[in-house]
């Protein structure tokens, strides 16, 4: 990537071996009407024997693959916006009984029941109690941290035979393209304890790229950054050179929220010095797992943050900014360098900048250095040990599977089409699987199309590669084509993303160059770290707040790590080796 020609360049599209399987709904719902016999015993000289065959029991399963007698399972349903299921609900529809429960009704004869339904805020209190009082519904949706409680508990069952069984072909495609690490964060003692969601948790997508405004850029005359020294140069020319031609001192340096394990401006920063304090990490000599708050880039980057902070190049109130403080900053023309993640023209409403200031360009680049990216740890669902019709859930699994990406047109607007997708997540109760890099995979493939000059629909539908829906690409197509066609300034973010210089290109660019550094803790979360890996995180937003405030010098940071050490680091480093050294055995 030559980032002073100040455009990303396009790694290569990965061909993954990909067959969507059209003609299959549910595949494991039918089973072989043939009876399988015991082998016959042959007699002896003694005894003649007459053997009677054992027939297998009768299917539960009438010829379209629907329960013969209704099954009910029970969950827990959250709703984020209920305004939003109020805007798009159909006639005679519920939330009890909404569009996946009745789709679920028609195919499986399977009925939903809602033992609670919480604003999704609050689903996981309302989860927490659940487990502490050991009654739990047949399936919910879940967490790897609590899975390793619900284990404890014995409270759930193993998934993996009953996904081996009854998964669709479709749904078995879409868990092989991340392959085993998918189901490392959910096995404990060989057996598969949680159905993970393959796609929802991405972690090349989640990762931290740059974003600059290169109008800024332009009027200081200053070229991307490619190194972390020319990153702290822009930082402070941003602050303090006038970029925006304002003649007043009314810019900052770098947007900056509260110090938090989840920020990626911290994140983003630390990275760009090649610093992982938020990963365990690889020592390929020893061949053992540590973490990376032991590695001496932390510090300088830590003594470059207390500088900043010290001129006030960064922003001064960043340990009280909130999301909304954030973006009134973005909008309001103060910040022209972000760290931040693929999504940040949605999150902070790039669209009313652009209308306040049709001159403001924002483009993204790569780290000067190496992203980190989290392990493989998905969203899962789990399946209570006292769940009578475990398969059901794989089911309905298979069900979200087919609407999203095996139905017809008609299907599809009704249950997954862009106008409903943000409802329908909610409604479903269990999420549909993802195609891992979807969206750049939909990105390059845009700009390959605006490229070659054809019609960007006539182009879909001549590759032959992976791609995703094509519903989903048009409707993505229809917000690129307003913006750079129309005008139309609603769209500018969706054009900030996925436009041909866009943050799902870095996205893609970081996939095909393996351009990241991976977590080595790609297990469940060890004994320890339930019990102390929230203290231990608060530790050290509270140590690189101080110390970037100048609250406590430098060598502070050297206590903190004899404290996290001997309040359960240490332990933690000790688990992480074991699962390590026995994952290699496996």
């Amino acid at each position: 990537m030559n980032s002073n020609k100040r455009h990303i360049t396009k790694g290569t599209v990965l061909i993954i071996a990909f067959i969507m399987v059209l003609s299959i709904l549910f595949a494991g719902c039918t089973r072989d009407e043939e009876t399988k016999t015991e082998p016959t015993k042959q007699p002896t000289q003694e005894q003649e024997e007459e053997v009677t065959p054992t027939p297998e029991p009768e299917s539960l399963f009438d010829e379209n693959g629907a329960y013969k007698e209704t099954v009910t399972l029970t969950t827990i349903g959250g709703l984020g916006q209920t305004s939003l299921f109020e805007e798009y609900k159909f006639e005679d529809e519920s939330y009890e009984n909404n569009r996946y429960v009745q789709l679920i009704r028609e195919k499986l004869n399977v009925e939903i029941e809602y033992v609670a339904i919480v604003e999704s805020s609050q689903k996981a209190e309302r989860r927490k109690i659940m487990i502490a009082s050991g009654d739990i519904p047949d399936f919910f949706g879940s967490d790897t941290v609590e899975v390793a409680q619900l284990y404890q508990a014995d409270l759930i069952q193993p998934v993996g035979d009953i996904f081996d069984e009854y998964a669709s072909d479709t749904v078995k495609e879409f868990h092989n393209l991340v392959g085993d690490p998918l189901w490392s964060s959910t096995t404990y003692g060989g057996e598969r304890m949680a159905l993970p969601i393959p796609g929802l948790g991405d972690p090349v997508e989640g990762s931290t790229m740059m974003w600059i405004r290169l109008d800024w850029l332009d009027n200081l005359e200053l070229d991307v950054p490619e190194t972390v020294e020319d990153l702290i140069a822009l930082v402070r020319a941003f602050k303090n050179d006038d970029p925006n031609k304002s003649g007043s001192d009314d810019t900052l340096g770098l947007g900056m929220m509260p110090v938090a394990k989840t920020n990626p401006a911290m994140k983003g920063f630390f990275n760009s010095f090649g610093a992982y304090p938020y990963n365990w990490l690889l020592d390929e000599e020893t061949d053992t797992i540590y973490s990376g708050y032991f590695d001496p880039e932390v510090k300088a980057a830590l003594l470059v943050l207390s500088e900043l902070y010290k001129e006030g190049v960064i922003d001064l109130e960043f340990t009280v900014k909130d999301g909304n403080q954030f973006t009134e900053d973005i909008v309001s023309g103060r910040v022209g360098l972000l760290l931040n993640g693929m999504a940040v023209p949605l999150l902070h409403q790039f669209n009313s900048l652009k209308e306040l200031d049709p001159d403001s360009n924002f483009l993204t680049f790569k780290l000067p250095n190496k992203p980190s990216i989290d392990a493989e740890k998905p969203p899962v669902t789990v399946i209570s040990k006292d769940c009578e019709n475990p398969e059901a859930v794989i089911l309905i699994y298979n069900l979200a599977a087919y609407v999203a990406y095996d139905s017809t047109t008609e299907d599809y607007e009704i249950y997954a089409a862009n106008e409903t997708a943000e409802i329908g997540i909610e409604l479903s109760p269990i999420s549909r699987p993802l195609l891992a890099g979807k969206n750049s995979i939909s990105a390059v493939l845009l700009d390959k199309a605006l490229k070659s000059g054809q019609d960007v629909m006539e182009y879909y539908d001549n590759y032959d590669g992976i791609k995703t829906p094509r519903n989903e690409y048009e409707t993505l197509w229809s917000f690129i084509d307003a913006y750079i066609n129309e005008g139309d300034i609603n769209n500018y973010m969706w054009y900030c993303i996925f436009g041909s210089d866009g943050s799902q290109m870095v996205i893609d660019y970081y996939r095909q160059e393996k351009y990241y550094i991976e977590d080595m803790h790609k297990g469940p979360p060890t004994e320890t770290m339930v019990t102390q890996g929230e203290t231990l995180d608060k530790m050290s937003d509270e140590i690189f707040t101080r110390i970037i405030m100048g609250e406590d010098d430098i060598s502070a940071y050297d206590k903190f790590l004899e404290d996290w050490k001997n309040l359960g680091g240490d332990s933690i480093t000790q688990e992480l080796n074991d699962w390590y050294q026995l994952s290699k055995t496996e």
